[in-house]
């Protein structure tokens, strides 16, 4: 059977140079991915769908006893049948019929051990039990893709999840092992107040979680299927086939469809996949700033026989976290043609065919990519609270500001001039590099008196204010919301 396949079909070695199943780069995804994105793969589920209609139909007398399970039998996908049906298409211009025309072709060489046949003259021997006649009959070409689009998505789903999971599991340990480092907050690229790194993992670990569940739910979106004909109609199946065959291949069926399904449940998806790579990028961006020289408080892994550039050999580029804020704009560009696909004509047509075939497995490819490199970088991640304390040092209490100006407006001074006069006290600060307390004290101001600001200085309020640990007092609800309750050590 295979020796007629390959004599019928393929073209020998020296005469094809295309790679037909590489849908992925392989720089930037991983094979676990471009793995449910192979042609293999894909005409797989065109049989898994395709067999589920012949199951469906025998038991409900349709089709004589015994065809679904001899069909299954006798047909099968794997690479060299694979690169058959594509070289198939070539010829007569249709991926659909050139699946048909193949999976017929092995069921009759099955029963009639004809050997060396050409496909046409396979085809026209028939099989004996018509079996041939039976696979794919009733249907049209989106009753087969569509249920098998949704078995795709949902393993690539799979996938993508895992990767979710070793972020949000990264940034939980990173959370609770930095419980309690206080680091300068900022805002604007300039200092604000101070935060805790324990704190900013959070931050991104709920912005993962919500992306997560927006995922899920746009999944739900894409896991259905129909069977209801050339245009919707169920011009030749009922719907009581389309539902038993949703059942047994797990799916919902869509409220309503054409030819196809509706376009905007796919655009949805992938734009939920844009907006996780959109997560990524933000996490990614916050680390590159820290990583900078100048603030040094974190560094991604940086392996023993790396080079960070070819002429400067002191240099730890950190061009992991580049890429990753990087690569998300091509899923949003993705995200985008998905949506300029919606609009198909009427019932159908094939514009957003060819868009799919490159911008959903892209997409995917990507974003697995993205998570897998994320979750290296978090696990891996150098950390120095050291040098955040000394940068929260380098501030010079610039960040205690507000609750100063609170108590000099507590104390009857007005606001714009409580908050001229503690702006005067940081710039003076920040030139002098002089702690906030000491301008605030000493500095000489005809609306603000000495004995006042003596008053102030001598009271529990003020010297909290310019305690970093105080700022932080409340972090611990935070770590209460995500269930890590308890202090530091235990958890």
């Amino acid at each position: 059977m295979i020796s007629s396949i390959k004599s019928a079909t393929l073209p020998s070695p020296d005469t094809s140079s295309e790679k037909e199943d590489e849908p992925l780069i392989p720089r930037y995804s991983s094979e676990e991915m471009a793995r449910v994105w192979t042609d293999e793969n894909k005409f797989a589920k065109w049989l898994e769908v395709e067999l589920a209609v012949l199951k469906v139909r025998e038991r409900r007398g349709e089709i004589p006893p015994g065809t679904a399970e001899g069909i299954a039998k006798t047909t099968f996908i794997d690479s060299y049948v694979a690169e058959a049906i594509n070289n198939r298409e070539k010829e007569i211009g249709h991926d659909l019929n050139a699946f048909v025309e193949i999976m017929r072709s092995q069921m009759i060489h099955a029963a009639t051990a004809h050997d060396g046949q050409s496909i046409e003259n396979t085809l026209a021997l028939g099989h004996p039990q018509k079996w041939d006649h039976e696979f794919h009959a009733g249907m049209t070409s989106y009753d087969t893709e569509e249920p098998a689009m949704a078995l795709l998505f949902r393993e690539a789903d799979e996938v993508i999840d895992g990767g979710i999971e070793r972020v949000l599991e990264a940034l939980k340990a990173l959370a609770v092992e930095h419980r309690g480092t206080v680091m300068i907050g900022r805002t604007h690229g300039q200092w604000a107040q101070p935060v805790t790194f324990g704190k900013k993992c959070l931050d991104w670990y709920e912005m993962v979680e919500r992306a997560r569940d927006r995922l899920k739910a746009s999944a739900e979106e894409v896991a259905v299927m129909k069977l209801s004909g050339a245009v919707g109609m169920y011009g030749t199946f009922g719907p009581e086939i389309e539902e038993d065959v949703a059942t047994e291949l797990d799916l919902k069926i869509a409220d309503v469809a054409t030819q196809i399904l509706p376009l905007d449940r796919r655009a949805q998806h992938i734009a939920s996949l844009a907006e996780l790579a959109a997560v990524i990028e933000k996490i990614a961006r916050d680390l590159w700033l820290l990583s900078q020289s100048e603030i040094g408080e974190v560094r991604e892994p940086f392996g023993k026989k790396q080079k960070g550039s070819s002429a400067m050999p002191h240099k730890k580029n950190p061009i992991t976290l580049e890429k990753l804020y990087g690569l998300p704009r091509l899923v949003r560009a993705y995200a985008h043609v998905m949506l300029e696909s919606v609009a198909t004509a009427n019932e159908r047509d094939i514009s957003h065919s060819s868009v799919e075939r490159i911008a959903v497995p892209d997409a995917y490819g990507l974003t697995d990519h993205l998570l897998r490199q994320l979750g290296r970088v978090l696990e891996g991640l150098e950390t120095f609270p050291e040098r955040m304390a000394e940068n929260l040092r380098a501030t010079n209490e610039s960040y205690a500001t507000q609750p100063l100006r609170e108590l000099l407006g507590a104390r009857g001074v007005p606001g714009e001039t409580a908050y001229r006069f503690m702006q005067k006290c940081a710039f003076l600060s920040a030139e002098k590099r002089i702690p906030l307390s000491d301008v605030f004290l000493k500095i000489d101001d005809d609306e603000v008196s000495f004995d006042l600001r003596r008053e102030i200085g001598e009271s529990d309020a003020f010297e909290r204010s310019l305690d970093p640990k105080w700022w932080v007092r409340h972090e611990d609800v935070y770590y209460t919301r995500f269930g890590l309750n308890g202090s530091k050590k235990e958890d």
